[in-house]
């Protein structure tokens, strides 16, 4: 197995583990931690990932990304665009984001879920850990292809991140494309306390989302401000 990949039975969080080997073995960008059996599968907002170890792929990459602290958002947009792209291109189904976690399908359930961590510098990312956790039966990929799918995900996370930092604007225009959140009317609940309603007009360079109020005001709101996003289109 590849020197990039940590294959592991059992672990307790692929986040931790990435996050270990990037401070304190120096990772190289692209290494993976693939874990059969995750006891604690935390995503965003400490929601847990509700799939059964034995249908879920849960890895995570560590990536070097050159960003400074105020572009951290572009990095979660293009890292679930990446994962919406790899569950299309490779089990064919019609996967597309859900600002600013998720990839779900046609029905619009979540097949995917994305968490990024970063380790700080002065003034810059040093390092950043995406845990990837995909629903294989509802992605319409092979549970038995665990291995294979993980060694794939470190050069299509590294091709993301360095899309965030060279091309900003071609990144916010294939998040904005790849979006099941835009064009939809949504409802963000803020921290710590308020919400933003509009309809979602695009994902910015920044990788935040664009709200357009119906009075025409536009706000861009950081993933750090927004505790989730309700669709208020749905059914």
């Amino acid at each position: 197995m590849s020197a990039l990949i940590r294959h592991l039975p059992v672990g307790v969080s692929t986040t931790a583990l990435a996050l270990a080997w990037a401070r304190q073995e120096s990772a190289p960008e692209g290494a993976t931690v693939l874990v059969e059996h995750e006891v604690s599968p935390l995503g965003w907002r400490g929601v847990l990932w509700p799939v059964e170890p034995r249908d879920s792929l849960s890895l995570a990459v560590v990536l070097r990304p050159r960003l400074p602290l105020n572009r951290v958002d572009v990095l979660w947009a293009m890292t679930v665009a990446a994962v919406a792209s790899f569950v299309a291109d490779s089990g064919g189904v019609a996967a597309r984001t859900w600002w600013p976690d998720r990839v779900i399908g046609p029905d619009g359930n979540a097949v995917a879920g994305v968490k990024l961590d970063v380790v700080l510098g002065p003034g810059t990312v040093r390092a950043a850990v995406v845990a990837v956790r995909i629903d294989l039966p509802a992605a319409g990929l092979d549970v038995a292809d665990r291995v294979s799918l993980a060694t794939s995900f470190g050069p299509v996370l590294v091709a993301a991140s360095e899309a965030a930092v060279t091309d900003p604007a071609g990144a916010a225009q294939r998040c904005t494309a790849g979006s099941a959140t835009v064009g939809r009317r949504v409802r963000a609940v803020l921290l710590p306390r308020g919400e933003a309603r509009g309809q979602a007009a695009a994902i910015d360079e920044e990788g935040r989302l664009a709200i357009v109020s119906s009075t025409g005001m536009r706000e861009s709101l950081p993933i750090d401000l927004v505790a989730r996003v309700e669709d208020l289109d749905a059914p």
